[in-house]
């Protein structure tokens, strides 16, 4: 299910996309990484948690 969702966001073209956890999407070889940048947007944000 969660892949057939994500096929289906994917081949919208988003305005913002907004990355929570950021840090996570570091590695460019990282799976998450590669869905992140597969996505078609025009402006990104990007949040970091860090604890306090």
């Amino acid at each position: 299910m969660r892949v057939a969702i994500w096929r289906a966001l994917r081949r919208l073209s988003w305005r913002v996309v907004i990355v929570d956890e950021a840090q996570n999407i570091k590695n460019p070889s990282a799976a998450q990484t590669k869905a992140i940048k597969s996505i078609t947007f025009i402006e990104k944000a990007s949040y970091i948690n860090l604890a306090v």
